[in-house]
């Protein structure tokens, strides 16, 4: 990372140097050059310039009062206009609160980073940092991140990095805010969705597959009665780990509920980073992340619309994003079709118990002891089966083919 072009704000760093380094040349031309950049580039460019500006970046306010100083003119056509008023205040504004050591300091680490020198330059990252300079806590983040630690362990370079990237963050720094962000989300364990197996085969090849024939072993385990076996031999065990997980009255708790609060946890402040960047610095790719989390209820409330609304955005923010928005909204389409016939499955599955609605016990029942078999909780689904797998429903299979066969028969003498 450079010390002047290295994250560019959000903008590609060759356009921004590209442009602002012919600002001071005065391009004015009597016809347009081969290859340079469009009036479109040049606002594009002004606009990315003037929101690092607002964030305190010195070389951005320099170089916006070259291109105001002399403006930018192509034969007839004035791309950037002049404007002496402008170019004076950010001059002046360099003056009053450019501070010349920090610049030095600045200086001197991007000349030992070109020389290799990665120690030395982060020293002096470190330093120019702690002042509060954005691009420093930036530059000082990205070498902690690639192992340059200083005799720092893994663990501690590691926190410092991300110490700096939040800094850096709240500074007003969008890739700094999307870096948190991704730390966070990625850092945790997260859920496997069928999404990510379309679009990353290659990582859940193996994990996904395990996983379901793990449930599938489980559920025959399950009906063919051996899991009850297993919890008559293991139903010692089970107490005692329930007294240690701080089991009362007979109800345990969950020894991975600390795991589950840290993972949602983790999820939220990823939330809140992408939102940061979306909000101030109109980012397409916190955008999206938004949208996806919102679709599928990551660490923000499940959200089909909200989701839609934030693809939409990322699509607008930038035309690259395009092609990626649609297979997202295609399958958020799909993801809300299955996710209301799998509602409106469970709403008519819905468990009833098993005595008849229309009966009132009286008092004296109320009572008594309930007779278990009135009180077992039964889905429709269970009704069903139970109806169709007895031996009422097997006799009538029976009798019916009985009844063919006499009438096969009869048909048969009768010829």
């Amino acid at each position: 990372r450079s010390q002047s072009s290295g994250t560019g704000r959000g903008v590609p760093s060759d356009m921004v140097s590209a442009l602002t380094g012919i600002a001071g040349k005065v391009p004015t031309f009597m016809e347009k050059p081969q290859n340079y950049p469009s009036k479109e580039d040049w606002q594009y460019a002004v606009q990315e310039l003037q929101s690092s500006a607002n964030k305190g970046h010195l070389q951005a306010r320099h170089r916006l009062g070259m291109i105001y100083q002399s403006g930018v003119r192509v034969g007839a056509a004035t791309y950037i206009s002049k404007d002496c008023k402008k170019a004076s205040q950010f001059y002046r504004w360099i003056i009053n609160n450019a501070s010349p050591q920090l610049s030095e300091r600045t200086r001197m680490a991007y000349k030992q980073y070109m020389a290799s020198d990665y120690e030395g330059a982060l020293v002096n990252y470190l330093m120019a940092a702690e002042t509060g300079h954005a691009q420093s806590q930036v530059n000082a983040a990205f070498l902690l991140e690639r192992g340059v630690c200083l005799h720092l362990s893994e663990v501690n370079c590691r926190k410092a990095s991300l110490r700096l990237w939040k800094a850096a963050a709240q500074a007003g720094d969008v890739e700094a805010a999307l870096r948190v962000g991704d730390f966070y989300y990625f850092g945790s364990k997260r859920q496997i969705t069928w999404v990510d197996v379309v679009l990353f085969p290659e990582a859940h090849a193996w994990p996904l597959p395990i996983k379901y024939v793990g449930i599938a072993l489980d559920y025959a385990k399950a009906h063919l009665g051996l899991a009850v076996t297993k919890q008559l031999t293991e139903g010692t065990s089970a107490s005692k780990e329930c007294e240690e997980n701080g089991g009362e009255d007979g109800v345990c708790r969950n020894p991975n509920a600390d795991e589950e609060e840290a993972f949602d946890a983790d999820l939220a402040k990823a939330a809140h980073y992408y939102r940061l960047a979306s909000q101030e610095h109109k980012s397409a790719r916190a955008n999206f992340n938004l949208g996806y989390m919102h679709e599928w209820g990551l660490g923000l409330t499940q959200d089909f619309p909200l989701a839609k609304r934030h693809y939409d955005l990322a699509r607008a923010g930038s035309k690259q994003a395009t092609l990626a928005v649609q297979i997202a909204l295609m399958t958020m389409n799909l993801h809300e079709q299955l996710k209301q016939m799998l509602s409106a499955w469970r709403k008519w599955n819905k468990p009833t118990t098993a005595a008849d609605d229309d009966y009132q016990p009286s008092s004296d029942e109320k009572d008594g002891e309930n007779d278990s078999s009135t009180t077992q909780e039964q889905t429709k689904l269970d009704v069903i089966v139970k109806h169709v797998i007895s031996w009422e429903s097997l006799l009538i299979v029976l009798l019916t083919f009985v009844l063919s066969r006499i009438l096969q028969y009869r048909r048969t003498e009768r010829r």
